[in-house]
């Protein structure tokens, strides 16, 4: 088995477009973060011409460039916008202190851009029996 399969069950169908529910992935199994991270149970919606039935467990496979560009996106994404926000802080601000304050600003539009990212994302899998 691969670290980049993910399973779900199916939970839904309407026409080609299923509903499925995903459980951990053989990734999850050497993460710290694999209690806490919220995967499990997550819901997603699936285009495809498979003929899967309710209560099917597929294998989804992701891309591994979708994977670091997720990963990218999580992890460096918000540490760069709190540094970006911390000396712009320091162009308006005066004082560390605010700069500081400033800075975690950037920590939230970064979970701002990251859920935006989230939603909006057109990740390809290719879905296996």
């Amino acid at each position: 088995m691969e670290d980049n399969q993910e399973y779900g069950i199916v939970k839904k169908r309407e026409g080609s477009v299923y509903t499925l529910e995903l459980g951990n992935s053989n990734g999850c199994h050497g993460c710290l973060l694999a209690g806490v991270c919220g995967r499990q149970g997550k819901v997603v919606q699936i285009d495809s011409d498979l003929n899967m039935e309710i209560g099917e467990k597929v294998s989804l496979e992701v891309k591994a460039s979708d994977r670091i560009l997720s990963s990218f996106v999580v992890f460096v994404v918000p540490v760069v916008l709190m540094i970006c926000f911390y000396f712009l802080g320091g162009l308006f601000l005066s004082g560390q202190t605010k700069q500081t304050i400033f800075s975690f600003l950037g920590l939230v539009v970064g979970a701002l851009v990251i859920r935006f990212i989230d939603k909006n994302a057109k990740i390809e899998v290719e879905i296996k029996r």
